[in-house]
């Protein structure tokens, strides 16, 4: 039955919570190892650069004492080629003197000659080899910079070594501010279960137009931005990326900014699965209608509208293009972050009708409810009935009630974004910003 195999997804879902639950006790253990090993390796590499240091200073020190005794040598050379110097000259003094006292002036005359060149070259050497100035100076002609060294080790910090993971939107504080004005604001929030990983984010948000180029409207380290200058009735789109010192993450799932109280909408290329094919207008070769769309896969493939519902009733309606009686495309809403590829409803994300040539079922986190005879042909259309008021969403096929209320409890304030899943043997075209239709009685 209905309930038994509900029971049963049930009993596993727990089976495998209770698993990760006993996985994640097991982390504060596997946290205080890791630390300690970590610690021991931080100490080893600090008492390696101590060690380094320490030799260092060794070497410079035993480089100051070969100075000295450099310049002790050199000074006692001087000193002592000096010495005897002064003491030639002192004997040449004497002697010459000695011979001035001669009384023979025949005598004196022969060795005249003589001592005026000895005492010439005596003189000279005085100011050549002899010099009055030390040949070292008693100081040191350098100095020891730190400098350098203690700004490396301040800036010692521990450097990550695996780039961030990807943030996330947080749908329901990212929106507009309608003004009274040309242009509008709009805030955009994110978050990260680790900003301890985090050296900063990087916020890209497009122009506003199909195809346009994002550009980077923030960096710094705060999770929410306050963007100006927005157009009215444009789509924004845009995308957030951490980073750290070890890289980039992966940009995060775009979110949309609808810069309008009006409720009309399109698909969006920029959060549909790649496999998910815009058509082109019939009335220009260049440009893509956004409310036709098919797929290039046989599998299930999501779109997403290009704005998402918080508050209000609203209405749209899907018509069927082309169908070959095979696949099953669902048609509901979403959380912006829904996975893309496979069938809507099949995860906590995403509620659906899914319906093929002659039945449909509803579908949330993969439970299928509510069988209804009756199926979709070429041209069929499928209403689908937001109602965030009372949190309530249904369905119809050809203006006609279609089953009970499909789901309720939808949470007001929440983020819904209008979505569909199909393959490659279906073609829709949306239709959007309808009247609700006229309430009928409809089983809850």
């Amino acid at each position: 039955t209905q309930l038994s195999s509900q029971l049963q997804s049930l009993s596993e879902k727990a089976k495998y919570g209770a698993e990760f639950l006993a996985k994640l006790k097991l982390y504060p253990d596997y946290i205080k190892k890791n630390g300690e090993l970590f610690e021991q390796n931080l100490l080893k590499d600090i008492d390696h650069l101590i060690h380094t240091l320490e030799k260092k200073k060794q070497d410079l020190v035993t480089f100051i004492h070969e100075e000295v005794d450099r310049k002790i040598s050199l000074i006692h050379q001087q000193y002592s080629s000096y010495n005897a110097h002064i003491q030639q000259t002192t004997g040449f003094l004497q002697f010459s003197i000695e011979a001035l006292k001669e009384a023979d002036p025949y005598a004196y005359l022969q060795v005249c000659h003589g001592f005026n060149s000895k005492c010439s070259s005596i003189y000279g050497q005085f100011s050549d080899e002899y010099e009055c100035k030390a040949h070292t100076s008693y100081e040191f002609d350098f100095t020891f910079n730190t400098d350098c060294v203690l700004r490396e080790i301040h800036r010692l910090q521990f450097q990550q070594i695996k780039p961030p993971l990807s943030p996330r939107f947080l749908a329901e504080q990212c929106l507009c501010h309608d003004e009274q004005s040309t242009t509008i604001s709009g805030t955009l929030a994110w978050s990260m279960r680790d900003l301890g990983a985090i050296q900063g984010f990087i916020l890209e948000l497009d122009d506003g137009t199909v195809g346009s180029e994002f550009r980077e409207v923030y960096d710094g380290t705060e999770t929410m931005c306050a963007v100006d200058g927005l157009l009215p009735s444009n789509v924004y789109t845009a995308r957030v990326k951490a980073y750290n010192q070890a890289g980039e993450s992966a940009y995060s799932e775009c979110i949309t900014l609808h810069s309008s109280s009006v409720y009309w909408f399109t698909f969006n290329p920029r959060t549909a699965h790649p496999d998910i094919q815009f058509l082109t207008n019939p009335s220009s070769d260049h440009h893509y209608n956004l409310d036709s769309i098919t797929c290039l896969s046989s599998q299930e493939r999501v779109a997403l509208g290009s704005r998402g519902f918080r508050n209000g009733i609203h209405y749209w309606e899907i018509t069927i293009q082309r169908y070959d009686d095979k696949p099953d495309p669902a048609f509901g809403i979403a959380r912006f972050d829904v996975p893309k590829e496979h069938m809507l409803g099949k995860d906590s994300k995403s509620w659906c009708m899914y319906i093929d040539s002659q039945r449909s079922w509803f579908m949330h986190n993969g439970q299928h409810t509510n069988r209804i005879n009756g199926g979709i042909s070429v041209g069929s259309v499928i209403g689908v009935l937001l109602d965030l008021t009372n949190g309530t969403l249904s369905f119809y096929i050809n203006d006609e009630v279609h089953g009970p209320v499909a789901f309720s409890n939808l949470t007001q304030g929440g983020v819904y974004y209008p979505a569909v899943s199909l393959n490659k043997n279906v073609q829709l075209t949306l239709v959007s910003g309808l009247d609700p239709p006229t309430p009928r009685h409809q089983e809850l």
